[in-house]
């Protein structure tokens, strides 16, 4: 357990290592981002039919209206905003020079489209170059390759006019606009492509984990969340634009479809929870939604295949606040229920539930887009499938745990079913069930097995004189007797009132006639003052046989119950056995 906690305190402090701003580095002033939003206007387009030659004709002014923030925000929404940036407002110090070793970037990689118009002077003519950028653009754009819209600057910029900028995405449109210097760049990239290698590899590594022990289990319950663990690791592949750094434009053709993937990855989770926390069992009302949120996501699927990805995304948002508040509470509830569900699910549905929130709010406008609030859900998933992997491996444990005690209660139950409860011998079930096992095994009676029948004489007369209590002493103190003159692989048992049986493995008739006089002498010895002093001496009578070979079992006990009572008859305290000429 304190390998476990030690470990997820390196992943902590990895993953908050990584989610830090990748723009730390120790550079000069003019290496640093410079955010843009501040010195920008914005114009909303609902038609999306505003064109950049009516923008340089001046026919909107009226319509910008200047933005004081840095970030960008403007949350979900079909229509298409238009930026105009003005770097005459930068301050002398951080104009770049010269402007090709900057470059321009909008630090989200779900925008479906972006134009930007820089201004240039060519051959001192003044004029607009278009470049184009999303992933819609993606058979027809400028960026110069990374997991989000990057874009290198003209040597000829013209920074006396402004820059325009369209953005149009079904997806959340907050972003930050930013110039940043080549070379840093370079730091800043090869610091997100680490961050986000590691948390997509910590997933990774639980899902290979977790399909090993699906195949070895044969568990659904590990299925299902390698199913969730892949489609997430897909989909936040893809919103992160991770995957372009593996192929570009495959995956800006992914990114198309990602919506699907969370819908499907939502799906997973959904089966994930109903199994490991056993719904019908505990929760069986939170079956209901769980369903109903499994039919809204193969409606957002469709959604999706059939291009109506806004609608898709509203119902991706939809879930986004839904679904972790479904899964936390019914975690709690069954927990409350008695289900021993495991704490690091617990944390793993807390962890998801907060983030998830976050990045929903984040989408919606509601809270800042920031470097932590656009990959909080990356490194929550990374840290939640490291937490339900030993989740998965808690249930094993339980289930071992479970099955520990189900198998300790099942010998203690048969223990209690053919032991005697007065003297802890074994009873009358006990040793019937060890005949039946000489008799199914007649292999072993060609070792010699013998029988000894015990019989405390007079001992009704005894129990009508000093009563039953005083009797029960009597019959414990026999049973401790036998039990300190034989060996731990006999059988001892008590097979009715005062009547006792011991069944010898590998010892024949003459030995056992050995240890029955062992028994006799010692009881006859005791002293049974302490119980009551007029008690007389007590005595037992035995008798012995050995099994012969091709004996019925039947005729061997007959034999050895006739061989008790024939030392009845012979005046009681004395062993019987057919051969008895090695007796003393």
């Amino acid at each position: 357990m304190k390998r476990k906690g030690f470990f997820i305190i390196i992943v902590i402090m990895l993953l908050l290592n990584g989610i830090t701003p990748v723009w730390g580095a120790d550079v000069s002033l003019k290496g640093e981002p410079e955010p843009l939003g501040s010195l920008s206007e914005v114009l909303r387009d609902p038609s999306r039919e505003i064109t950049i030659d009516q923008l340089l004709d001046r026919k909107h002014d009226e319509a910008f209206r200047e933005h004081e923030a840095n970030v960008f925000q403007f949350g979900l929404t079909k229509d298409a905003h238009w930026i105009r940036t003005s770097l005459k407002e930068l301050p002398e110090e951080k104009m770049p020079d010269p402007w090709n070793e900057y470059l321009l970037y909008y630090d989200y990689s779900g925008i479906e489209r972006i134009e930007i118009y820089l201004p240039i002077i060519d051959q001192e003519e003044e004029g607009y170059i278009p470049y184009k950028g999303g992933f819609y653009n993606s058979k027809m754009q400028d960026e110069t390759g990374f997991i989000f819209p990057v874009f290198q600057l003209p040597e000829n910029l013209d920074p006396e006019r402004p820059i325009y900028s369209r953005v149009e995405s079904t997806y959340s449109k907050n972003f930050t606009m930013a110039m940043v210097e080549r070379n840093h760049f370079s730091g800043v990239q090869l610091r997100m492509v680490a961050m986000l290698s590691s948390m997509y590899g910590i997933m990774l590594a639980m899902l290979l984990y977790n399909l090993v022990l699906f195949f070895a289990l044969k568990d659904r319950t590990y299925i299902f969340y390698v199913g969730y663990i892949m489609f997430m690791i897909i989909y936040q592949t893809s919103v992160t634009g991770f995957l372009k750094i593996i192929h570009f434009q495959w995956a800006q053709i992914l990114e198309l479809y990602a919506l699907a993937t969370t819908f499907i990855a939502v799906i997973f989770g959904l089966l994930f929870a109903w199994h490991f926390i056993n719904y019908p069992r505990f929760v069986p009302k939170a079956k209901y939604p769980a369903l109903l949120c499994m039919a809204i996501c193969g409606i957002g699927i469709l959604l999706v295949l059939s291009g109506n990805q806004y609608y898709a995304n509203g119902l991706a948002y939809l879930m986004g606040f839904t679904l972790p508040f479904l899964i936390f509470s019914t975690a709690i509830i069954a927990y409350r229920k008695g289900q021993t569900i495991s704490k690091y699910y617990l944390m793993a549905t807390a962890v998801l539930f907060s983030t998830i929130i976050i990045f929903a709010l984040r989408g919606a406008g509601i809270l800042e887009h920031s470097f932590v609030t656009l990959y909080a859900v990356t490194a929550s998933v990374a840290l939640e499938s490291i937490l339900l992997s030993f989740a998965l491996a808690d249930r094993i444990r339980m289930f071992r745990k479970r099955q520990e005690q189900s198998d300790e209660r099942v010998s203690e139950l048969t223990h209690i079913s053919i032991t005697d409860s007065l003297t802890r011998l074994f009873n009358r079930r006990y040793f019937e069930e060890v005949l039946s096992e000489i008799r199914e095994n007649p292999n072993k009676s060609k070792t010699p097995v013998t029988m000894i029948y015990l019989d405390i004489d007079h001992f009704k007369k005894f129990n009508d004189t000093y009563g039953h209590p005083k009797g029960d002493q009597v019959l414990k103190k026999l049973a401790e007797v036998i039990r300190e003159n034989i060996r731990e692989g006999d059988h001892p048992c008590r097979i009715g009132g005062e009547e006792f049986a011991v069944i010898f493995h590998h010892t024949n008739g003459p030995t056992a006639w050995q240890i029955a006089e062992r028994i006799r002498s010692s009881l006859e010895a005791v002293d049974f003052s302490s119980i009551a002093p007029q008690i007389p001496t007590v005595t037992v009578s035995i008798g012995v046989a050995e099994l012969k070979g091709g004996e019925a079992i039947e005729d061997w006990v007959n034999r050895t119950d006739k061989m008790l009572y024939t030392a009845k008859e012979q005046g009681r305290n004395r062993i019987s056995q057919v051969d008895s000429s090695f007796a003393t």
